[in-house]
């Protein structure tokens, strides 16, 4: 299936997440601009204003700031493009709160046409001081530049009057005109001067390189705050802009991504879609760890190595998840390609593949767990020791994501729990049944399951825990629909 990609991005490659030490503490939003209506902080009381000189070209539409009528006129002496403008010193307060000396900005932003040096983001001062944009050598400042006038490429920068070279990062192409950028810049300097600016784009981090020299966030006279216009006489920002926030302390490298998959409609997600492999059993769990749902339609698990089984893969076509009932012949849900989850034919040793055909994409809730089977090979490792895999999904209609895979140890949790939820329920009699036949999902397993049905967790409804004999029926009745079953 073609996959569209995050714009300017082969891939989010985000494998060092998977050795991220301990984590710190999360980043406090200071200000939030959302732009649905207009330019108001719904976090603090520092209310943007939208300065739209001349006729009107400045819209709210969408749930995003539309300044795609913009001419690109120069920023000193605005008299007919729009832009925003923010209380003084929220830059400097907010790097001087939470974690001093750490401040981040996030964006989300689509350009509409690319010109040199137009700034997305600026906050500082100019050579002229407040309300001017003449020039800014002699002045301290950050801006966030959708293409820079001297290769072209986005880039995050800070500014350090009358010294030598600026602090920055380049990505590896401008802004795209075509879909949105989520543009993240950290800056820290707790440690000491001149401290580290890093830049991550769609999730991915870009490069982390030092601050200019000089340059000290915390005595910033940011009396220039502003979206669309820059600090010298460039031309004014030409697209639309989702969302702006202000943040006291430095994102992390998983929030960035989490931030990223989930969107500028979703605050603070808290984590992200991976995969938990437990590398004794071989079980693999796909998680959504965040506090929102998120619609993907493809996943792939490789592994270089060959350490994946087919034959227990339980696949989310094998459980029909997500199925719906298409307008064919048929009347139940998933019965046809295309109505829900359908595994490729490529699957094999080194990679599992499925996607979901349907416009709709396929929900994942919020904080849940979907067992995929024992789909890691132990043999290949060893086991108890990790694998080589690698964990992709994609967003539904969207980018493809590489997300982290951890490995867990232990004995597979209570005999009979098939799924590894923590409690022997009708799930894991059901993922017993699909599976009949499979190594570890036979006639042992189900007397397993039988003998501690309801142990573990609380069972969700507390009357619906068959009697004995009741569960004796349902083996019965198991046994014969599972080698009955006809192969998907």
């Amino acid at each position: 299936m073609q996959r569209r990609l995050i714009p300017g991005a082969m891939l989010l490659l985000i494998g060092a997440m998977c050795a991220v030490g301990p984590q710190q503490a999360a980043a406090a939003i200071t200000h939030r601009y959302s732009f649905t209506a207009n330019a108001n902080d719904s976090i603090g009381t520092a209310h943007g204003t939208v300065v739209d000189a001349g006729v009107a070209t400045a819209v709210f539409t969408g749930g995003q700031l539309d300044l795609s009528a913009n001419t690109g006129q120069g920023s000193n002496n605005v008299t007919e493009d729009a832009f925003v403008d923010f209380p003084n010193s929220i830059v400097s307060q907010s790097a001087a709160s939470g974690t001093p000396g750490q401040l981040t900005i996030e964006l989300w932003a689509t350009s509409s046409t690319n010109r040199n040096w137009a700034a997305l983001f600026s906050a500082g001062t100019s050579n002229d001081g407040e309300d001017t944009a003449n020039g800014g050598n002699a002045a301290d400042y950050i801006q966030i530049i959708p293409q820079n006038g001297q290769n072209g490429l986005i880039r995050t920068t800070t500014h350090a009057a009358n010294v030598g070279p600026e602090g920055f990062v380049d990505y590896t192409t401008p802004m795209s005109t075509t879909e949105q950028t989520h543009l993240v810049t950290v800056y820290d300097q707790s440690g000491g001067l001149p401290g580290t600016i890093s830049l991550y784009v769609n999730g991915a981090l870009i490069g982390s390189n030092p601050m200019a020299a000089g340059f000290n966030l915390s005595t910033l006279n940011d009396n220039n705050i502003w979206i669309g216009r820059s600090q010298w006489p460039d031309s004014i920002f030409d697209g639309k802009v989702n969302e702006l926030r202000i943040y006291d302390s430095s994102l992390s490298a998983a929030d960035a991504l989490s931030h990223a998959v989930f969107g500028p409609d979703v605050l603070n997600p808290g984590g992200n879609v991976s995969i938990e492999v437990n590398k004794n059993t071989g079980a693999v769990t796909l998680k959504n760890t965040a506090s929102a749902p998120l619609a993907i339609d493809f996943l792939k698990i490789s592994s270089a190595g060959g350490a994946l089984s087919t034959a227990n893969w339980n696949s989310l076509d094998d459980q029909n998840f997500g199925a719906i009932d298409g307008p064919d012949a048929g009347s139940v849900a998933g019965d046809t390609p295309g109505e829900g989850w359908d595994q490729a034919g490529g699957s094999n040793a080194n990679q599992l593949v499925e996607q979901f055909l349907s416009g709709a994409g396929s929900t994942i809730a919020a904080n849940s767990s979907i067992s995929l089977g024992n789909a890691f090979n132990t043999a290949i490792f060893g086991n108890g020791v990790d694998g080589d895999l690698v964990f992709q999904f994609g967003l539904n209609g969207g980018a493809l994501i590489t997300s982290t895979v951890s490995y867990v140890t232990g004995g597979g949790g209570l005999p009979g729990d098939f799924d590894n939820s923590g409690k022997v329920d009708g799930a894991d009699f059901l993922l017993w049944q699909r599976n009949f036949g499979q190594p570890g999902y036979d006639a042992a397993a189900l007397a397993a399951f039988k003998a501690n049905f309801g142990a573990g967790a609380a069972v969700a409804a507390a009357g619906a825990v068959p009697e004995p004999a009741a569960i004796g029926l349902i083996v019965m009745a198991g046994v014969a629909l599972a080698t009955s079953r006809r192969q998907r």
